[in-house]
């Protein structure tokens, strides 16, 4: 349902039952009942080519999104391999733009209360998704919640898992226009978990 044609498509039926019930005072208006018709029949249409749309959408991103958990398993395996073969020369891995292995040290659970960013996608659909780094983290931890107000920045919804990753930036492309959602991350490592960082939302 499409809120904004939903309400005339409405307006305009409940003009329709008025006429219907009352006709005498009707018979001879400027504006006949046909056209009242028409119009209510082309945001039907309209109403159901945009649900079409957006099933359409959601169905080509959930095949996308198969797509891109094929190409990160193909990708692993292949990083698995660059591993492998230059073991022995890890400035080598550089070629391939990964980065070398740093040598050992020893962590500690993560204490930096991270900074986030919550940016626009380049082709606006999604928000791009970046943290200040941890030394000692292995993983970062984003969680996200879904306003029920966009209005309001200062109501922070449940939030749960959107995504553990060893990476500073990523892009969440679940995203509805016009909601507002929240993120927060924290750094983690087999010593624990670091503090959350500050809610951060916006709406595309």
């Amino acid at each position: 349902m499409i809120r904004y044609l939903r309400d005339e498509i409405d307006r305009l039926n409940g003009f329709l039952a008025g006429r219907q019930k009352n006709p005498e005072k009707w018979a001879n208006n400027e504006v006949p009942e046909a056209e009242i018709q028409t119009t209510v029949n082309s945001l039907l249409t309209a109403e159901k080519q945009i649900d079409d749309s957006k099933t359409l959408l959601t169905q080509k991103q959930a095949t996308a999104k198969t797509l891109k958990q094929t190409a990160a398993q193909l990708g692993d395996k292949i990083e698995n391999f660059i591993n492998g073969y230059h073991s022995a020369e890890p400035e080598k891995l550089l070629d391939y733009g990964l980065e070398p292995k740093k040598a050992y040290a020893k962590k500690q659970m993560p204490v930096e209360k991270l900074l986030i960013a919550v940016q626009d996608d380049t082709d606006g659909e999604g928000f791009v998704l970046s943290t200040s780094a941890d030394f000692n983290a292995d993983m970062y931890e984003w969680n996200k919640g879904i306003g029920a107000d966009a209005s309001k920045t200062d109501v922070i919804p449940a939030m749960s898992l959107l995504k553990t990753t060893r990476k500073l930036s990523f892009v969440d492309d679940d995203v509805a226009k016009g909601v507002r959602v929240f993120y927060k991350v924290r750094a983690v490592n087999s010593k624990g978990e670091g503090p959350w960082s500050d809610v951060v939302s916006r709406v595309q």
